[in-house]
């Protein structure tokens, strides 16, 4: 998948770090940077003689205060083997005191598993996925008028990684997609 635009617009990665940063503004009460990246698990492919593992993960965590509740919030990137190949990074959120130590936080990150406590996936293709945690909220939501280039893919070849056709221009996004779908999140936070 080629890395150029041909038009203006974001990048679904993009998209996810500038919610991210729009999320903390005013927020932050305590910011925790990992000595070891915390990681969790979000693709598997193993079987009885290989290990084949997707990670996501998280450098360091911010708590911010939402509407009374507090939540530790990471940005992740994805990474290992092939099945981390069709993700960018995310957006975690977990619901923690800001006394929680960093061991407390490593365990609850690497319990959530397969995008359970995310919000906001970016997936290379340019696809932006919403996690357990705001997926029926955020699925009723059209995002449609965003889009400032479709995804094109070439049907001619086959993605292994996807096992669909291959990607050779990502879905880019309109700026205004970022402040619609953080005013979404602050309001699923605040309302949880």
């Amino acid at each position: 998948m080629s890395e150029e635009r041909q038009n203006d617009g974001l990048t679904a990665k993009e998209v996810v770090e500038k919610v991210f940063e729009k999320l903390k503004e005013g927020r932050v009460l305590k910011e925790i940077t990992f000595a070891n990246e915390a990681e969790t698990v979000i693709a598997d492919d193993s079987d009885w003689h290989r290990t084949r593992r997707g990670y996501m993960h998280y450098k360091s965590v911010v708590f911010c205060g939402f509407n009374s509740k507090t939540f530790a919030l990471g940005l992740g990137e994805a990474g290992g083997s092939y099945p981390a190949e069709p993700y960018y990074n995310d957006i975690i959120v977990l619901e923690l005191s800001p006394e929680t130590t960093e061991e407390e936080l490593q365990k609850e990150i690497a319990y959530s598993d397969f995008f359970r406590n995310s919000i906001l996936i970016g997936l290379k293709e340019g696809g932006i996925g919403a996690g357990r945690r705001a997926k029926e909220k955020l699925k009723a939501l059209d995002f449609s008028s965003f889009i400032t280039q479709h995804k094109e893919v070439d049907s001619r070849y086959l993605s292994l990684s996807t096992l669909g056709p291959v990607v050779t221009q990502p879905t880019l996004w309109k700026e205004e997609l970022v402040g619609y779908l953080a005013e979404n999140i602050i309001q699923i936070l605040a309302e949880s």
